[in-house]
């Protein structure tokens, strides 16, 4: 199975929101593919949630390490 995802997708993932466990039951398997400016926008939403107060810059980095791990095709 092929999905297309974005980032908020990535982001319920490593930053542990309730819908976690079910996108990772739900693309177990699949192939997920993304825009090319997957990265930059995950970037760009890490760097949000830091001037908000939400996460602390650590939290941000590791986030941002873990989204690197998730295996994506990025698509032109």
């Amino acid at each position: 199975m092929n999905i297309l995802s974005d980032t908020s997708i990535f982001l319920v993932v490593v930053l542990d929101e309730p819908e976690r466990e079910s996108i990772i039951q739900h693309t177990s398997g699949a192939s997920i593919y993304a825009p090319e400016i997957l990265p930059y926008e995950i970037g760009n939403a890490l760097s949000a949630t830091i001037k908000r107060k939400q996460l602390t810059w650590a939290e941000a980095l590791i986030a941002q390490n873990t989204t690197s791990k998730i295996p994506v095709r990025l698509a032109y």
